[in-house]
């Protein structure tokens, strides 16, 4: 999930990115920090799926 995020930031290069953080393989701050490294101008907002009292 977060290779394809990546990809689709470089293809589309959109002004804003939702990013999950809990996403198999690639985590959304690892991929995150693979966005920033493209040096384009992006807001990234993270939020979070997770709703179990221990992850709050």
């Amino acid at each position: 999930m977060g290779q394809a995020g990546i990809e689709m930031a470089i293809t589309w290069q959109p002004d804003c990115i939702i990013m999950n953080l809990g996403m198999p393989v690639m985590g959304g701050i690892e991929a995150t920090l693979k966005i920033r490294q493209l040096e384009q101008p992006v807001v990234i907002i993270t939020a979070s799926a997770s709703a179990f009292e221990q992850d709050r």
